[in-house]
């Protein structure tokens, strides 16, 4: 039996292949990011009135970039609440959970009071409310939290 020699040439071809193939690319490896999309207009004007258990939040639609009316088609109501008696936790995390949502119907005219939107929801004494409203679009682009609303309720 005679022992056949591999030629150099093919051994160094795959010593280059093996070399290339351990190589990384660019060297950038990150996650798929989705293309950009504008923003959604995000709610600043965020307040509240009281009377007795009933709480009213209003706020204003937002105008959309470049002067045009936004395409915001509705936005979430959030609340978190924690108990008065409980241990004092200013700042620490607050959790969030979704208690409502207003659905914008169209707008067609721009009088006074017609931009504005308003939310009710009751709250029982003994707890420290956290509130906010995020805006959505037809195209379902979530909008940035709005200022918070926080207060105690005796």
């Amino acid at each position: 039996m005679t022992r056949r020699r591999v030629p150099r040439y093919i051994l160094q071809g795959l010593a280059l292949l093996l070399v290339l193939g351990l190589m990384p690319g660019c060297g950038r490896k990150a996650p798929p990011k989705p293309p950009d999309r504008p923003p959604q207009p995000e709610v600043k004007d965020l307040s509240r009135s009281l009377a007795e258990n009933r709480l009213i939040l209003a706020w204003s639609i937002p105008d959309g970039y470049g002067g045009r009316r936004s395409k915001t088609a509705g936005f979430f109501v959030y609340r978190s609440r924690q108990k008065l008696a409980g241990a004092d936790c200013r700042g620490c995390p607050v959790f969030f959970e979704r208690i409502g949502e207003v659905s914008l119907r169209p707008i067609g005219s721009s009088a006074p009071g017609k931009n504005t939107v308003h939310y009710v929801d009751t709250v029982e004494r003994g707890y420290h409310y956290f509130y906010k409203v995020v805006g959505y679009s037809e195209n379902g682009i979530m909008s940035k939290d709005s200022n918070i609303i926080e207060f105690d309720y005796y």
